[in-house]
């Protein structure tokens, strides 16, 4: 009866710890990517000057066709 009861529970215990540890190779896959992006000594020069001309552009591009839409 005891040993029923102590399966019972470990076999959610089990669960949540698998869970937790896909959470956390997610989250530091994640974060390792926004790391790689923005801090990465090889990348940043490359990739940091260029996107804000080109998204601004894009922007007023956008915002110039709705305008024109409206």
């Amino acid at each position: 009866m005891l040993e029923g009861r102590l399966d019972s529970m470990a076999t959610p215990g089990k669960k949540t710890t698998l869970y937790i540890l896909i959470a956390v190779i997610l989250a530091v896959i994640v974060i390792g990517a926004i790391i790689y992006v923005t801090v990465w000594p090889g990348t940043a020069p490359t990739t940091t000057p260029a996107p804000p001309k080109k998204m601004s552009f894009y922007t007023w591009l956008g915002g110039l066709a709705l305008r024109d839409s409206l």
